[in-house]
């Protein structure tokens, strides 16, 4: 009953997005303000607060407050209040200790730009949170692990061999040393984003700094200095720098596994795969600005939770003698802020690859020195089929992720989706017991709205299925059958995304649609209907597409190749639409109004196979790769354009062409290995092909032709644009165009590809950068390809 008393202090707290803030005034006394007083703090007390977030609830900071003048036994007094309340959202809070005048930037920003302090009934002091919040300098460093730190913020801490972070709310520079390694850049990159998108809400601006790096004035003029004198260069190596990090950063483990709370130093490498999420865990970043995190594994237990804040950091800090100021910060696991994660050296989030095709694909393995069985092709490989789970007429609730928030949808708007969110379905039914919960994934989902979406499975399977639910992550495209017919068997998949405001096409359609032009157009692909670019070349004989102009009119263009279920779902059009009118429209049958409304009359992919699609020659992908030690290939089924991986090689077949595609990022033993193993394929083939008649390309990764990506359905010309770098993560984030491709990579006989392996080349030319060398040379081996030059020579 004691603990039950001491948690009515709160009763009701977070279940309303807002403020909330208590007053301490003893132990048995604590008082809520009314909102008149928020922001209003005396330095003689110390107080709670409370920021809820989203509605319904989904998050929670709890800030402890201490004045100035303020006694210490009532520190902690608020330290143990603060754990009463985060006992009361059942753990879930992030918990957070702020000193008058060094409060973090999030305290700040909550109170709208400005708090005041006084002192019993004296005039309150205003302090803004624009004009004084803390101006913060990060320093990044390393090779291979790279580690990030605050630094002291003035011109003496810059150097020419690395990166530096300045923060000053509104705006983060980026400054790149000349001197800096590539990891450095990407690390400094992906740093200021998660600072922008987590710690300023995305509304903070970032600019890089680059040529400008001794010159740029805005940044220097925030150090208050101007760019003389020059910037010195570093005074240790980057690898003397990541020996010392280890040693400064200090982790410490949390646990009550073995029947007693332990405290224990973690020893050895300190990275992120050091923590558990079955215990707690503290840091100690080694810096009296960037303070100490305790960390709370989503498995520990009660007690784990109370002890790595009661006893372990309060203790710690006495005896460290550290500064009473210096900032402690409770934070749950997948809710790391950006400091944290790169201390850790956490991976940056970006898009997992697609591995679902694994579980239904044939595999054939041969070791390396060995020459693939290609008869082992031939066999066709079919798709398992999946029973259903139930009849898909269960009760449905869909929140769409937007601004690391879930918003509940109407039910009108089920079934639409846009490329550019992430979306959460909890499906309940008599038959599914605990439910199923869907994340489905966008391709142009930000890697942030994904995470968000993953992070709120749990939330919504603890409130909504009391943990029960089977949760099921569903990557655009693949779909699987229950979920399709949840939604009426078909499902509508729309550009854009959380930017472009989000509106029914049920209710009001013409609204949503503000483009340059006055039409849209949908490809119709299985029981899939996707906008896709407006452009008579996106036609494709293999399915139907429509046409909608801004007066509630459309026309229905059915290729030559549809099949009967997409006829099926083209029949939906009119309702999903809200049309007056749907002209129905068979290929070859254009009247010229159709054409102008797609901007003229262009070549198309069409042909046999798609116009007369037969299942004795359907189209077939093969996924080719040597990372697991050996050279593998591997069949895959009901194939998409994401089944095609940047790192490795693929082989499609259309029977009458045969293409190896080759993954930007994909090696040249995968490349070779690819090529002889189509010529032996072909060579193999028992049902009339040869090398002569049947024609073999190579393409490359972002310069598909038009008869390439006929054959996966909806194809996306921005798919890759997220495979980062330092240069693309850096104009994705400064939002500058998009990807320009170079229109000389065109196909190649396959005969031809296998020829510039054999290519010899002077020294010269091999003398030139990685990036540079000709296609065929191992940037790691170039001696060989200049042995050959000399032997050829001679």
């Amino acid at each position: 009953m004691e603990e039950d008393e001491k948690i009515t202090d709160f009763a009701g707290a977070g279940t309303k997005e807002g403020i909330e803030v208590w007053v301490i005034k003893s132990t048995n006394l604590i008082e809520a303000l009314p909102p008149n007083e928020l922001g209003l703090f005396d330095e003689t007390l110390t107080y709670i607060c409370l920021h809820t977030h989203g509605t319904p609830p989904h998050s929670w900071d709890v800030h402890f407050w201490l004045g100035a003048q303020s006694a210490s036994d009532r520190h902690c007094l608020a330290a143990l209040k603060a754990t009463e309340l985060d006992q009361y959202l059942k753990y879930r809070s992030n918990m957070h200790r702020e000193v008058q005048e060094h409060e973090s930037a999030a305290f700040l920003a909550m109170f709208k730009g400005n708090i005041r302090y006084q002192k019993g009934n004296a005039q309150a002091i205003l302090r803004s949170s624009a004009k004084n919040a803390t101006k913060r300098l990060y320093h990044v460093k390393g090779k291979k692990h790279c580690r990030v730190a605050e630094v002291p913020f003035s011109f003496n801490s810059l150097n020419q061999d690395d990166v530096f972070i300045l923060d000053v709310g509104d705006k983060i520079f980026v400054w790149n040393g000349p001197h800096a390694n590539n990891g450095e850049k990407v690390k400094g990159a992906e740093v200021s984003r998660n600072i922008r998108d987590f710690e300023r809400a995305g509304r903070a601006k970032i600019e890089f700094i680059d040529d400008e790096w001794d010159s740029h004035p805005e940044f220097f003029s925030q150090l208050e200095c101007k760019p003389l004198p020059a910037v010195t260069r570093a005074i240790d190596s980057d690898e003397e720098s990541e020996k010392r990090s280890n040693v400064s950063i200090q982790l410490f483990r949390v646990s009550d596994a073995s029947g007693t709370l332990m405290i224990e130093p973690v020893s050895g490498k300190i990275s992120y795969t050091s923590l558990d999420t079955n215990d707690c865990f503290f840091l100690d970043t080694g810096s009296s600005a960037s303070g100490l995190y305790a960390w709370l594994g989503k498995n520990c237990t009660d007690e784990e939770r109370k002890a790595v804040w009661d006893n372990a950091l309060v203790a710690y800090l006495k005896r460290k003698r550290l500064p009473l100021h210096t900032p402690i910060c409770k934070v749950n696991e997948n809710h790391e802020p950006a400091l944290f994660r790169a201390l850790l050296n956490f991976p940056p989030k970006k898009v997992e690859k697609n591995l679902q095709h694994s579980l239904s694909r044939g595999i054939a393995h041969v070791d390396s020195n060995e020459k693939f069985d290609v008869s082992k092709m031939q066999i066709s490989r079919k798709q398992s089929i999946c029973q259903a789970v139930d009849d898909s007429k269960g009760k449905k609730k869909v929140w769409r992720v937007a601004a690391f928030d879930i918003h509940l949808l109407p039910e009108n708007d089920h079934g639409i989706f846009y490329a550019g969110d992430s979306y959460i379905i909890l499906y309940t039914s008599e038959k599914v017991p605990g439910g199923i919960i869907y994340y489905w994934l966008g391709n142009h989902s930000t890697i942030d709205e994904k995470a968000t979406a993953a992070m709120f499975v749990n939330k919504i399977d603890e409130a909504e299925c009391k943990g029960k639910a089977t949760q099921m992550r569903v990557i655009q495209f693949k779909e699987p059958e229950h979920f399709i017919k949840m939604f009426g068997n078909v499902l509508v998949i729309l550009k854009g995304g959380v930017e472009s405001g989000f509106k029914s096409p049920r209710v009001n359609f013409n609204d949503f649609f503000k483009h340059d032009h006055s039409c849209q157009m949908f490809q119709i692909r299985g029981r899939r209907i996707v906008e896709v670019d407006v452009e008579a070349k996106n036609l494709n004989s293999n399915d139907i597409f429509f046409v909608k102009t801004n007066h509630k009119q459309g026309y229905t263009w059915i290729g030559k190749g549809a099949s009967q279920e997409e006829q099926e779902s083209a029949l939906k059009i009119p309702e999903i639409f809200d049309l007056i009118e749907n002209k129905q429209i068979a290929e070859g049958d254009e009247p010229t109004a159709f054409w102008y409304l797609l901007g003229g009359k262009e070549a198309y992919a069409k042909g046999e196979r798609l116009e007369n699609p037969s299942p004795e020659y359907a189209s077939r992908l093969f996924h080719c790769s040597n990372a697991r030690g050996k050279f593998v290939v591997e069949e895959i089924v009901d194939f998409t354009q994401q089944d095609l991986e940047s790192d490795d090689v693929m082989i499609l077949d259309t029977f009458d062409e045969i293409y190896v595609w080759l993954g930007q990022n994909s090696n040249i033993d995968e490349k070779k290995a690819a090529l002889d193993t189509v010529l032996r394929y072909v060579a193999a083939d028992k049902s009339g092909r040869t090398e002569e008649n049947t024609n073999l390309l190579v393409v490359k990764q972002k310069f598909e032709p038009t008869s390439f990506k006929a054959h996966f359905g909806i194809w996306d010309e921005h798919l890759w644009d997220n495979e980062l770098g330092y240069e693309k993560l850096k104009e994705l984030i400064s939002r500058n165009v998009d990807f320009i491709h170079d229109t000389k990579n065109e196909p190649l006989k396959v005969r031809q590809m296998e020829a510039e392996f054999t290519k010899t080349h002077s020294i010269e030319v091999l003398r030139a950068k990685t990036d540079q060398l000709p296609f065929g040379v191992d940037a790691a081996n170039k001696e060989v390809a200049f042995y050959l030059f000399c032997l050829f020579q001679n």
